[in-house]
């Protein structure tokens, strides 16, 4: 059994699907279930009852959120529906996207920049453990002190900046 579950969230173009797959391969060999609609569902099922019964019976969703798919009505459902049932949510930001353009919910939410599916995979591993056992050290194995691989954004008049607090306690 499983320690976590978790539900990805993410665009079906070409590039993410390819991503997102290798992504999912990689939590998998750490042990995590993970629930991904083109593994889960099968043809003729109804995509909306079953992206319904994949968020629910997850603890975490991992969304990716890319320029591709940042104002599409689905990723808006599947973050709005996950809040609404309490789960943990965990942003992936591709690199590529400016900070005003993430949708309105996830602003004040620390986020995953999206790296390779494996580094990735590791920041998220290390998250949901993390999650479980807030007393696990992230730099206890690091020989040197490493940039946080978690960020919020700020966004100021003048310039975007990146602080490691999310955006509801850096303006307090």
């Amino acid at each position: 059994m499983s320690k976590y579950k978790i539900f990805i969230s993410y665009s079906h173009s070409d590039t993410d699907k390819t991503w997102v797959r290798e992504f999912a391969r990689v939590l998998e060999s750490k042990g995590i279930a993970v629930w991904l609609d083109v593994e889960r569902l099968r043809a003729g099922e109804s995509l909306p009852k079953g992206i319904e019964s994949g968020l629910r019976s997850s603890e975490t969703i991992v969304t990716l959120i890319t320029p591709e798919n940042v104002k599409r009505p689905n990723l808006l459902f599947e973050i709005g529906a996950a809040m609404g049932m309490g789960k943990q949510v965990i942003p992936i930001i591709s690199g590529g996207l400016d900070g005003s353009q993430v949708p309105y919910a996830l602003r004040d939410r620390m986020f995953i920049v999206q790296k390779s599916p494996r580094e990735t995979a590791e920041v998220v591993a290390v998250e949901l453990a993390r999650a479980k056992d807030p007393s696990i050290d992230l730099r206890r194995k690091a020989k040197e002190p490493r940039k946080p691989a978690i960020k919020a954004i700020i966004n100021t008049p003048r310039r975007r900046t990146i602080s490691k607090k999310p955006l509801a306690k850096a303006h307090s």
